[in-house]
């Protein structure tokens, strides 16, 4: 193997560079372009400093309301710790079914958005790094452009079933996530946020 040394200074290198990434095309079209009324925030874990990097090289923190890297509290507030979320919701002033959250890893991006009541989906990349694990009834979606034609679909169901003042009003928030160079993304309209 190699030195302890050497693995220290290669995994300080791994965590301080710049990234070169870019987003889905379909995960950019949503992002600068969500559906009417939808806000979009980003959760994220993971180390404060290399995730900040990442959101900048992708341009996210440009696109989105707000960010969270959950990494700013402490390792135990990481998902599926509720704290983000919670946040999210006072951040953009809604909650509830108001909101929604696009994940891709049923192991922890579920739990804490449904326990607050907020919609989820499942963001299923054909190829992610998450896209063979499984443990997730949420619905799934494989691409950004998917999610905006489900998203669309729930808001006119519900502009016809309720015929709001504010068609906004009724739909609920957008959280989605970049995970794997542009992944998950969330479900209908007016605050959201990202994970990665």
């Amino acid at each position: 193997g190699l030195a302890p040394q050497l693995v220290r200074k290669l995994v300080a290198v791994y965590r301080s560079h710049t990234p070169s990434l870019r987003l889905c095309p379909d995960a950019r079209r949503f992002l600068t372009r969500p559906p009417d009324g939808a806000e979009i925030g980003v959760i994220t874990d993971g180390r404060l400093r290399s995730q900040g990097a990442k959101i900048r090289a992708l341009g996210v923190d440009r696109v989105v309301g707000d960010f969270v890297i959950t990494a700013r509290w402490g390792p135990r507030y990481a998902k599926p710790h509720p704290r983000a979320f919670l946040w999210m919701e006072r951040r953009f002033g809604v909650s509830g079914s108001a909101c929604a959250y696009i994940g891709d890893n049923p192991g922890k991006d579920f739990q804490a958005p449904r326990a607050l009541g907020w919609s989820v989906w499942r963001m299923r990349r054909p190829g992610g790094l998450y896209a063979e694990a499984m443990g997730s009834d949420a619905p799934e979606v494989r691409s950004c452009d998917e999610l905006r034609e489900r998203i669309s679909l729930i808001a006119s169901r519900k502009t016809i079933a309720s015929m709001p003042t504010r068609p906004q009003d009724e739909l609920p928030s957008l959280v989605a996530g970049p995970g794997g160079g542009g992944g998950s993304t969330g479900s209908a309209a007016r605050t959201a946020s990202i994970h990665a």
